[in-house]
């Protein structure tokens, strides 16, 4: 059986994001997710699409070297137009 939902955690590494930021991002529209008991569960056909928007390994880094959060808003923004 194929997965069709992905955990936070599995998002945010596939993204390179904190599991913090995915979970804004999820409280702010910007993420789909579907709620199951405690779980937010994000689809997986979802996080395929962003995939060409979003390039984890190449992500600018602010100087404390984290990796800046704008570079997924942006990629999001432009996927909900």
């Amino acid at each position: 059986m194929e997965k069709v939902f992905v955990s936070v955690p599995e998002a945010a590494h596939a993204m390179g994001l904190s599991v913090d930021y995915i979970y804004d991002l999820i409280n702010d529209g910007k993420i789909p997710a579907q709620k199951f008991g405690r779980r937010k569960l994000i689809p997986i056909g979802w996080l395929h699409q962003q995939s060409h928007y979003i390039e984890p390994h190449t992500a600018h880094k602010n100087q404390s070297g984290h990796r800046a959060k704008r570079s997924f808003s942006r990629a999001a923004e432009r996927a909900n137009t």
